[in-house]
């Protein structure tokens, strides 16, 4: 019994040691980001005039327009426009047309020496969509049938944030 009892005391000295080692330290830290002021163009349509241009027509030719989209950072303030020629060339003549805010056509679509479409992002999680409303002026002294276009990129959407 006693040699149990022995036993029983080196098996408690030895627990009693363990729990006695058991001391922590602690430390806090902090953890930091800087969000950047960011603006990315998810899409910017073609303006493509849906019915044919008539040289003859006395009226407007109203049928392009087009959509921009993008997202920024949420609270960045923006201003939006649109750069290039507003010509197209094609069967050796050039087209000029116009770009407009509303559909009724009625408020030019800035260019970067303008003023220029704005806002301020709300939600970074929701898109902005800026639309664009082509008009080709009547009585323009074009050859047809001709297909006229801008070059390639000759129109340019931009957003500055």
């Amino acid at each position: 019994m006693r040699k149990f009892t022995m036993v029983l005391m080196v098996v408690f000295l030895v627990a009693m040691a363990g729990t006695a080692m058991a001391v922590t330290a602690t430390a806090g830290f902090t953890v930091t980001a800087t969000a950047a002021k960011s603006c990315s163009i998810t899409t910017a349509s073609d303006v493509n005039f849906a019915a044919a241009y008539d040289p003859t027509s006395l009226t407007d030719n109203d049928s392009g327009s087009g959509t921009a989209t993008f997202r920024c950072t949420k609270n960045t303030a923006w201003d939006a426009y649109v750069t290039g020629i507003r010509a197209m060339t094609g069967g050796g003549d050039t087209l000029n047309f116009e770009l407009y805010t509303t559909a009724a056509r009625n408020v030019v679509f800035p260019n970067a020496s303008g003023p220029t479409v704005s806002g301020i992002t709300v939600s970074k999680n929701s898109d902005i969509t800026v639309d664009y409303y082509g008009r080709i002026p009547n009585g323009q002294d074009v050859s047809a049938p001709a297909n006229y276009s801008t070059a390639v990129g000759g129109m340019v959407f931009t957003v500055n944030y």
